[in-house]
C-alpha cells in the first residue's frame, strides 16, 4: 500500500511542467496570512494591561498597608493616652518598638520580654553614642518609669515568694554588701572578677569590684549571684564606670545557672502543720484560723523536709510549718508539696520551704551536714532538677 503510494507521487510529481514545479516550490516559502494574535498592536496592548494590572497591584498593597499603619499609630496613641505617656515618654517607647523589630508598633503594650529586647538595644546604641553619664541615667530612669506605666515592672512588694521556677525574681532584691561576680562577653579574654554590692535602688545597681577593671558604658555584663541553695544569672548594661565603681541597669529576666544539692540525712523532729491557701471560702465574717495539726519530721535535706502527716494534700500545695531546729531555736516557713505517698505508717509528704532567707538557708545545711556526719547520708539526687523527694524509692519505715 505505501509504495502505490509513493509510486502515484513520483507521477505526479513528473507529470509537471517545469514551470509548475518551479511555482510550487516558490509558494513553500511564502509565510502564512497573518492573524489578530499576532498583530504587534495587540501585544503591545496585552503588556501595556499587564503593567497597569501590576500598578494597580502595588497601589491597593500600599493602601492596604497605610491604612493598617494608621490604625497601628491610632491605637498606639489611644494606648499611650490610656497608660498616660508623656510626649518624651511617647518618643521614647516607639524607639524602643522599632530596635525590637515589630512590624506594629501597638504591640510594645503588650509584650514585656519585647520591650526588656528593645530597651536593652536602644540603651546600648545611646550609650555607645557618647552620651553624658546625666543623658544615660535619664533614659534609665525613663525607661523605668515607663515600663511601671506599662504594667510590665512590679514594685518590690509584689516579688513575693519565688520558690524554685524563677518567676518574680529581679535584680533588686539583691541587698547591699553582698558579692557578685561579674564577666563582660563582649570582651573575650576578661577575667571574671568579683564585686560588692553598694548600692542598690530602684533604678540602678551600683557594684564595687575588688579590683579595678575598665568598661565602657553601653557593653554587657554578665552577673552571677548565688542565694541560698541557688544560684542566679542576669544580663545587665553598663551605665557608667569609675573610681566610685560600676553602675548597672535592672532587669527582671533571672534564670538559674546550677542549685545546690544537699545531702538527705534520717531526722526525727515534731512540727505543726496547716494548709495554706491564698484564696478560700468562709461563711464566717471573720477571718478563719489556720487549722494546725501534729506531723513528724523524719527526713532533711537543707530546706527540704519529708513529713509524716495525716492531710490531705495535692502537688504544688502550700502550707505553713513550725518546727524546733536546735535547743532553742525555731525554723517557721511556707513551704511547698512536691510529692507524697501513702505508707503503712501514715501520708509521707515531701515538701521544699519557699520563704528562707539565705542566712536561714545555710543553717538549715549547717544542721543537715552535722546530722549526716553523726549518723551517715542518704545518697544525693542523681538529678539536680528532679523533684526534692522521689516517692518510688522503698518505704519510709526501711529507710530510717
Amino acid at each position: 500500500m505505501l509504495i502505490d503510494i509513493i509510486q502515484i507521487a513520483a507521477t505526479s510529481v513528473l507529470t509537471l511542467s517545469p514551470l509548475q514545479r518551479y511555482s510550487a516550490m516558490r509558494q513553500l516559502e511564502t509565510k502564512s496570512a497573518p492573524s489578530f494574535m499576532t498583530n504587534k498592536w495587540f501585544i503591545v496592548l496585552g503588556w501595556s494591561l499587564i503593567v497597569l494590572l501590576l500598578i494597580l497591584l502595588a497601589a491597593v498593597r500600599r493602601m492596604r498597608l497605610e491604612k493598617e499603619r494608621i490604625a497601628a499609630e491610632e491605637r498606639f496613641n489611644n494606648l499611650a493616652d490610656r497608660c498616660r505617656l508623656t510626649q518624651q515618654e511617647r518618643e521614647i517607647l516607639e524607639a524602643i518598638s522599632q530596635r525590637a523589630g515589630l512590624k506594629k508598633k501597638d504591640m510594645i503594650f503588650t509584650e514585656p520580654s519585647v520591650y526588656d529586647d528593645g530597651l536593652a538595644r536602644l540603651m546600648q546604641e545611646s550609650f555607645e553614642s557618647g552620651h553624658n553619664l546625666v543623658q544615660r541615667k535619664r533614659l534609665n530612669v525613663m525607661a523605668y518609669g515607663i515600663k511601671t506605666k506599662l504594667g510590665f515592672q512590679k514594685s518590690m512588694s509584689e516579688f513575693g515568694l519565688t520558690s524554685r521556677t524563677g518567676r518574680n525574681l529581679s535584680s533588686r532584691q539583691i541587698s547591699v554588701g553582698k558579692t557578685i561576680l561579674v564577666s563582660q562577653p563582649s570582651q573575650p579574654g576578661s577575667p571574671r572578677f568579683e564585686a560588692t554590692v553598694i548600692r542598690n535602688d530602684e533604678y540602678e545597681l551600683a557594684i564595687l569590684p575588688k579590683t579595678a577593671i575598665e568598661a565602657i558604658p553601653g557593653q554587657i555584663a554578665a552577673v552571677q549571684y548565688r542565694v541560698g541553695s541557688m544560684t542566679w544569672e542576669f544580663e545587665s548594661i553598663v551605665i557608667s564606670c569609675g573610681p566610685q565603681g560600676l553602675e548597672l541597669n535592672h532587669t527582671d529576666r533571672i534564670r538559674f545557672i546550677n542549685r545546690r544539692r544537699f545531702q538527705r540525712v534520717p531526722m526525727q523532729r515534731k512540727a505543726k502543720v496547716a494548709l495554706f491557701d491564698v484564696i478560700y471560702e468562709s461563711s464566717n465574717a471573720d477571718p478563719a484560723q489556720l487549722d494546725f495539726c501534729d506531723a513528724a519530721i523524719t527526713e532533711i535535706s537543707g530546706p527540704g523536709l519529708r513529713i509524716r502527716a495525716n492531710l490531705n494534700v495535692k502537688l504544688r500545695d502550700r502550707m505553713i510549718i513550725i518546727f524546733e531546729l536546735e535547743n532553742g531555736k525555731w525554723i517557721q516557713d511556707i513551704a511547698e508539696v512536691r510529692g507524697f505517698r501513702d505508707t503503712p505508717l501514715g501520708r509521707s509528704i515531701g515538701i521544699e520551704m519557699i520563704g528562707l532567707n539565705e542566712k536561714a538557708i545555710n543553717e538549715l545545711v549547717r544542721v543537715t551536714n552535722t546530722i549526716a556526719g553523726l549518723s551517715g547520708a542518704l545518697p544525693d539526687e542523681e538529678d539536680e532538677d528532679r523533684e526534692i523527694f522521689d516517692f518510688q524509692e522503698q518505704p519510709e519505715e526501711q529507710m530510717i
